[in-house]
């Protein structure tokens, strides 16, 4: 049994299980569907699960009177996990916030509400949109650390442990199969994700075995190496 698949093959076993064609019989338009509802699956797993390797941090620099980070290049919005700002020898965690638009300019003027008084400081909170906005606005320059989940774009030729993989494949037959009408399937490759994932978590808690293969007897198990789950941690990451 192969322990690690590449993406062509987790869309290969993917239209197995919902029966359909390979990809010489299929419109190039379905192909591409395919291969997008394989890597939604992907960013979906990868999102439930925290994976734990691809958790990173980065330390960048606020100026003074800035209010504005950009994501990390390898990440996405909404990836962010922590942030924390450094000062006076120690480093503070900020809470994550909706903050109001008006904060943005801190004394922009909106018809029939107060006006802000410009505020400047150690910032205190955060809020992830199309960047990373942070309130109030610095007082002077500060590092800031960034703790995020890199984005997952499972190219052609990249590869996941099995165990991910039964994952992204059941978690993209559904979406397929929702798109061709047919609740049947998606209600029943819904219920197999839901149920490798209680059991992958039984593992992270508790457990010391876990069905290896979705295609094999999901009662019987194997005892699996630490190697075969590069992307799972039994230990709590740590805080930014």
């Amino acid at each position: 049994m192969e322990l690690y698949l590449p993406r062509r093959e987790i869309v290969r076993q993917m239209r197995a299980h919902l029966g359909l064609a390979t990809d010489a019989q299929l419109a190039a338009a379905v192909q591409a569907q395919h291969l997008a509802a394989v890597s939604a699956a992907a960013l979906r797993v990868q999102g439930e699960c925290s994976w734990s390797n691809l958790v990173a941090r980065v330390t960048v620099t606020l100026g003074a009177e800035q209010n504005v980070l950009n994501y990390p290049s390898d990440s996405r919005p909404g990836s962010i996990r922590g942030i924390a700002v450094y000062a006076s020898d120690r480093y503070y965690a900020l809470e994550p916030r909706v903050l109001p638009v008006q904060t943005d300019t801190d004394q922009e003027v909106i018809v029939g509400q107060p006006t802000l008084a410009r505020v400047l400081g150690r910032p205190n909170f955060y809020q992830q949109r199309d960047q990373i906005y942070l309130y109030p606005r610095s007082d002077q320059a500060y590092p800031v650390r960034i703790e995020y989940t890199k984005r997952v774009e499972m190219d052609t030729d990249d590869e996941v442990s099995i165990i991910d993989a039964q994952l992204i494949i059941f978690a993209a037959a559904v979406t397929v199969a929702a798109t061709m009408g047919d609740e049947v399937q998606a209600k029943y490759f819904s219920g197999l994700y839901d149920e490798r994932m209680r059991m992958l978590r039984g593992w992270q808690q508790a457990g010391t075995r876990f069905a290896m293969d979705s295609e094999a007897d999901f009662a019987e198990e194997e005892f699996i190496r630490d190697e075969l789950l590069p992307n799972w941690s039994r230990g709590p990451t740590l805080p930014p």
